[in-house]
């Protein structure tokens, strides 16, 4: 049966130097990590019949990128 193999888990097992603690209170650390090792583990739950919790994260993080952009169009943040 497949399990479910999160993305946090993902990074504790293949990435060196992850800071689980930050990963979970600062969504700019969670897009960044996204960004760099997202497709990895994607290939990484289709190869080993694990299901991924990647289209929510890619939400997530998309929301994220969305309210920064919203920001800087209304001139919130420079």
């Amino acid at each position: 049966m497949n399990e479910l193999y999160t993305f946090k888990d993902f990074l504790e097992n293949h990435v060196f130097g992850f800071k689980a603690m930050r990963y979970e209170a600062d969504i700019m650390y969670k897009a960044v990590c996204f960004h760099k090792y997202g497709y990895a583990y994607k290939r990484y739950c289709e190869n080993h019949q694990k299901v991924g919790d990647y289209e929510m994260l890619q939400y997530d993080v998309k929301d994220y990128e969305k309210r920064i952009a919203d920001a800087k169009y209304a001139g919130r943040i420079s």
